[in-house]
Formats: structure tokens, sequence, C-alpha cells
């Protein structure tokens, strides 16, 4: 599985393993890539997403659901668009 969001583009960052004596060796830092099938304008689209996407995107949906739902105590306003929902690879995966 390549290690990138569809989302956001995060990927694979190259740094260095330090031991106690300070030896410097070559690591990766990976993200921790989920794959995830999420609604788009009502159609079911396979998405490879880090967790801080799907963290982003459940928020979104949350203040959605509470924007829509009158009977709520505490109102949450959505003004800010998920970029998970404006990405034109998630909403066109034929483009790719």
């Amino acid at each position: 599985m390549a290690f990138k969001c569809d989302n956001c583009g995060r990927g694979i960052r190259w740094g260095h393993r330090v031991s106690h004596s300070k030896r410097r060796t070559g690591r990766a830092f990976r993200p921790n890539i989920q794959k995830k099938t999420i609604m788009i304008d009502g159609r079911l689209i396979h998405a490879k997403l880090c967790t801080n996407c799907l963290k982003t995107l459940r928020k979104v949906k949350k203040a959605r659901f509470a924007s829509t739902n009158d009977g709520g105590s505490k109102r949450v306003k959505a003004s800010k668009e998920s970029p998970v929902l404006q990405d034109s690879r998630l909403q066109n995966p034929t483009a790719s």
C-alpha cells in the first residue's frame, strides 16, 4: 500500500533513529493510512485517508448534523468545509 493520503497528500517523511550513543541511522516516519469508504454527494468512494483527515471528516459530519438538528441545545456552526469533501480526486475518482 502506498503511504500517501488521498486527501492531504501526507506521505513518508525521512529522519534519523537516534540511539543512546547518539549514533544516527535512517528511518521512515509513516503516516497512519486507513482504507475507508466515504459517501460524497450520495456516492460511495473508496479512499486511503490519514487519521487526521478521518478525524476532520468526523467533526464536519457532526457539525452538519448539529446545524440541521433544531432540537439540539448547543448548535455548532459548520462554516469551514473539510478538505476531504473539496478534493477533486475524491469527488471525481475517474479523473485520476
